[in-house]
């Protein structure tokens, strides 16, 4: 799993962290999902 972000160009990364950071503000680790961020909008 980790080689294949790290394998992606670095703007699809920070796309990921910047969509992961914003469900994670909006409900606990535990509660959020890979399609919550999939999903996700900025």
């Amino acid at each position: 799993m980790h080689e294949v972000f790290h394998s992606l160009e670095k703007w699809k990364q920070d796309k990921i962290i910047n969509l992961a950071m914003k469900v994670f503000s909006q409900k606990p680790y535990s509660k959020a999902s890979t399609d919550d961020i999939a999903f996700t909008t900025i």
